[in-house]
């Protein structure tokens, strides 16, 4: 069965966290609007992308968490149910827990982009 928040549990939840965002976890032969396994972030600041861009940095010098940094992201940013059973989806799961990560660096875009002008 599922693990989906409630509506109560995920106002409260953005009570506390203002712009977090519901992500789900579906098997992917799964039909639209099948519910699958919630998971909750909130939204991430200046210092969580700096600590993004860190664990980047020591990936390329061959520390430890090579390969692990969106996914290590999200589990910064797990509200709901708890960074703990985001740790689990991430044992089982590592490919889908970095997919996590990866949208939630998109999200951090804000919906913009750059462009260069033309002048």
């Amino acid at each position: 069965m599922p693990r989906t928040i409630t509506d109560e549990q995920l106002t409260d939840v953005r009570i506390k966290n203002p712009g977090a965002r519901v992500l789900s976890v579906v098997p992917e032969d799964a039909a639209e609007g099948t519910p699958g396994d919630d998971y909750v972030f909130k939204s991430g600041t200046k210092g969580d992308y700096l600590r993004y861009k860190g664990l980047q940095r020591q990936s390329m010098l061959g520390g430890s968490g090579a390969g692990q940094e969106a996914s290590l992201y999200a589990r910064g940013l797990c509200v709901w149910p708890s960074p703990e059973a985001f740790d689990e989806l991430r044992e089982a799961f590592p490919a889908i827990a970095e997919e996590l990560g990866q949208t939630l660096l998109e999200k951090a875009r804000g919906g913009l982009e750059v462009r260069e002008g033309k002048r």
